[in-house]
C-alpha cells in the first residue's frame, strides 16, 4: 500500500471508528452480532464462510467497543490529498482529487442518521442518464455497517464486495427458515448447493446491476419529489417515520425503474431474489406486489407483475406528494392500511 493511500486509509478508517462508535449498536442485539461476526471476517481478511473462533471474536469485539466508547465524542477527522484538506462529507470534491489514483470514496447518511464511509479501489465508472456509476471493488476502509449501494445527487456508488457479503448473509438467513422461500429459489437457480462460493459470485454479478438499477430509481424519485421530500426526511431521521419515508421512497424508485428493468429480463433468479429482500414494512405497503409474484410463479405469465408495476409508478408517487403536503402520518399502521396496494 502507497503511502497515500495509507495515510488516506488510516483517516478514513479512524472516521469509520467514530461512526461505529455512534451508531453500530443502533440495531437489535442480534442484528449487532450477526453485523459485527461478518465485520470481524472483513476486518481480518476471512472468507465468508470461515469457522470463527468463540474466543478470538469476543476479545476482538470488546476490544472494538471500548475503543469506541473512548472516541464516541470525537468529531470526524478532515481528509487530506495532495497537500489539500477536505470536509470528510465532501464526497464529489474527495473524489475529483482521487481521480488519478483509482480510488472511490462515498460519506453518506443513512438510516437512523447513522454516518457511512468507505474508501476502495475503482473498479469501474459508468454513465447513464446524466448519472454516474461509481463501482467499488477492494475496500481499503469500511464502517460496521457495509451499504450495498447508495446514491448521492446524481452518482451513484455501488460496493461489489458488500454486495456479496449482503448475498452471503442473506444465503445464511434462507438455511434458517423452512420451506421454499424466494431466497431459496434465486440460489438454487444459481447451484448454491453444489457450489456456494461460486453461486455468490455469480449472483453478485447479476444482482449488481439490480442495485444499479434501484439507485437510479431512487435518483428518479428524488427528482420528481424535490427538495420538499429531502426536507420531510432530514427531519423524520432518527425518528418512528423515517423508515416508513424511506420505505415509500424505495416503493417508488423500483416502480420507476427496477421493476421495469426486472421485468424485461426476464429472469426467474432476479425475480426471487428481488422479492427475498423486500423488508416487512414494503411487504405489508404492497401486498398486491406478492400477489402478482405468486401469479407469476403459477402461471410463469408477467402481466400481473407488468401490471403491478405500472399501477404502482402512480400510486407511490401520489402517496409520497401526499406525505408531503400533509407530514408525517400519527399513526403508521393506519397509514399503511389506508395506502397500501
Amino acid at each position: 500500500m502507497s503511502t497515500v493511500l495509507g495515510n488516506l486509509s488510516s483517516a478514513v478508517k479512524r472516521n469509520c471508528d467514530i461512526a461505529n462508535a455512534n451508531h453500530a449498536a443502533d440495531s437489535t442485539m442480534c442484528v449487532y452480532l450477526l453485523k459485527m461476526r461478518e465485520y470481524y471476517r472483513w476486518n481480518n481478511g476471512l472468507r465468508f464462510d470461515a469457522a470463527l473462533d468463540p474466543k478470538s471474536l469476543g476479545r476482538w469485539l470488546q476490544a472494538q467497543e471500548t475503543h469506541w466508547a473512548a472516541i464516541e465524542d470525537q468529531a470526524y477527522e478532515r481528509l487530506r490529498i495532495g497537500g489539500h484538506s477536505f470536509d470528510p462529507f465532501d464526497t464529489c470534491a474527495i473524489n475529483e482529487a482521487l481521480r488519478e489514483d483509482g480510488l472511490v470514496y462515498s460519506a453518506g447518511i443513512g438510516n437512523r442518521g447513522a454516518a457511512h464511509f468507505f474508501l476502495a479501489r475503482l473498479e469501474a465508472v459508468r454513465e447513464h442518464a446524466g448519472c454516474r456509476i461509481l463501482i467499488a471493488g477492494i475496500e481499503h476502509a469500511r464502517d460496521a455497517s457495509a451499504l450495498p449501494a447508495m446514491s448521492l445527487g446524481s452518482t451513484v456508488f455501488i460496493r461489489r464486495d458488500a454486495i456479496a457479503r449482503m448475498l452471503w448473509e442473506k444465503a445464511q438467513e434462507a438455511d434458517w427458515h423452512q420451506g421454499d422461500t424466494p431466497m431459496r429459489r434465486a440460489l438454487r437457480a444459481y447451484g448454491y448447493e453444489d457450489d456456494a462460493h461460486a453461486a455468490i459470485a455469480r449472483m453478485s454479478d447479476d444482482q449488481l446491476e439490480t442495485f444499479v438499477q434501484h439507485e437510479l430509481g431512487e435518483v428518479q424519485a428524488n427528482a420528481l419529489l424535490g427538495e420538499p421530500w429531502q426536507a420531510l426526511l432530514a427531519d423524520a431521521l432518527g425518528g418512528g417515520g423515517e423508515m416508513l419515508i424511506r420505505a415509500v421512497r424505495d416503493n417508488l424508485a423500483d416502480a420507476l425503474n427496477t421493476l421495469p428493468h426486472l421485468l424485461g429480463q426476464r429472469q426467474p433468479a432476479a425475480l426471487n431474489f428481488y422479492v427475498s429482500t423486500l423488508g416487512p414494512l414494503r411487504r405489508s405497503l404492497q401486498p398486491g406486489l406478492l400477489d402478482a409474484y405468486e401469479a407469476w410463479r403459477g402461471t410463469q405469465q408477467l402481466a400481473p407483475l407488468q401490471a403491478l408495476a405500472a399501477r404502482s409508478r402512480e400510486h407511490w408517487l401520489a402517496v409520497a406528494r401526499q406525505m408531503i403536503s400533509q407530514g408525517l402520518p400519527r399513526d403508521s399502521d393506519e397509514f399503511v392500511t389506508a395506502h397500501r396496494l
